[in-house]
């Protein structure tokens, strides 16, 4: 099984990269992560190249059939590229959320073919993210140039177009701190008592204390009926997802939702 973390970009960008840097599974047998450097070196240029270019470029495709092939003798196989579908601002500032979904979708398709796909997508509150990608951008100009409301669901449901074959599994993130090492443990299908110790107390430290509610203060220029219409949607989003067939919602323990059991 390739467990493939693909979204949303730039929600829990760094998790499986900081368990693969720590060296945490190198006496594990059964579970294996993709680096970084190789997944950028080989397939994210494959997944991210034009058809016509992608097509005639017989060395790519047969560097990452060999990899997929060394890896394979692993039980799972643990990939995160959180970007994968586009950047944050592709979510709010294009006419289309995420415009490059299908293309790198049918791309992913193609480069697995033959194997078992779990596609993991780590969602947050559009309000929160939205606050996050004009903090991050220190651009107070992105208020007024929002075109879109995400949804998230909607995504999910563009994607389960292109792959029905694959497996979803969408993660609340709306509580990291809760949710976080449920969602390494599931990616890497881990079993062992103190491997789940040791993660637990790696990512302990990944995710700051939740700040103060967000309101028109925190997002100056945003209109209360904007502020509203980003909150409520993620809430919409959760309904849908909840009862989409092929889907996995997994929701942090406080929701009361089925959590992989990872907490020792």
């Amino acid at each position: 099984m390739f467990n493939l973390h693909a979204g949303i970009p730039g929600v829990a960008s760094d998790l499986l990269h900081s368990v693969d840097k720590s060296r945490i599974l190198e006496d594990q047998s059964s579970s294996a992560i993709i680096s970084r450097p190789i997944w950028k070196k080989r397939f994210r240029e494959l997944i991210n190249t034009r058809w016509r270019e992608a097509a005639l470029d017989t060395e790519a495709w047969s560097a990452v059939e060999e990899i997929l092939s060394d890896f394979s003798k692993f039980n799972t196989v643990a990939i995160s590229q959180d970007a994968l579908l586009g950047v944050a601002e592709d979510s709010f500032l294009k006419d289309k959320v995420l415009p490059q979904t299908e293309a790198r979708v049918s791309r992913v398709a193609e480069i697995f073919s033959g194997h078992s796909v779990m596609l993991h997508f780590a969602i947050t509150s559009q309000l929160d993210y939205f606050y996050e990608f004009v903090r991050s951008k220190n651009n107070i100009d992105a208020l007024s140039e929002a075109r879109t409301v995400p949804s998230w669901s909607s995504l999910i449901e563009r994607i389960k177009e292109i792959v029905p074959e694959f497996q979803i599994m969408v993660w609340d993130f709306e509580r990291p701190r809760e949710i976080a090492l449920s969602f390494i443990g599931e990616l890497l299908r881990v079993d062992d008592f103190d491997l789940i110790l040791d993660l637990k107390e790696l990512i302990a430290s990944a995710f700051p204390e939740r700040q103060s509610p967000l309101d028109s203060e925190s997002l100056p220029g945003l209109s209360f009926e904007t502020i509203e219409r980003l909150d409520v949607q993620y809430e919409l989003d959760l309904q849908r997802l909840s009862k989409m067939e092929g889907v996995t919602l997994v929701r942090p323990p406080s929701q009361m939702s089925q959590v992989p059991s990872y907490y020792p």
